[in-house]
């Protein structure tokens, strides 16, 4: 997880590492995974097969860390506020 960055959606700024918060918020909301990928009848080197996406059993899945819990200030609007997942 110490490789994760976060965005800071201006081209004039850093990636900065993300928090262990950041990344449980994410990961905790995840409603869909894309796959980006072209069908070609050419000669492209690159593949990927055989994808498949399940689930650990709930004995070996991460709990979601109690500081997390108690949330984080939204630096990107009003950093006063505290929301139970980051902005």
């Amino acid at each position: 997880l110490e490789n994760w960055q976060l965005d800071p959606l201006n081209s004039a700024l850093d990636f900065e590492p993300a928090t262990e918060c950041q990344i449980a918020a994410i990961l905790s909301n995840v409603s869909r995974i894309a796959i980006l990928g072209d069908f070609t009848r050419g000669g492209e080197g690159v593949a990927i097969d055989n994808i498949m996406i399940t689930q650990a059993p709930v004995s070996e899945q991460p709990r979601y860390p109690v500081d997390c819990q108690k949330g984080c200030p939204c630096n990107r609007h009003n950093p006063e506020i505290i929301r139970p997942t980051c902005c």
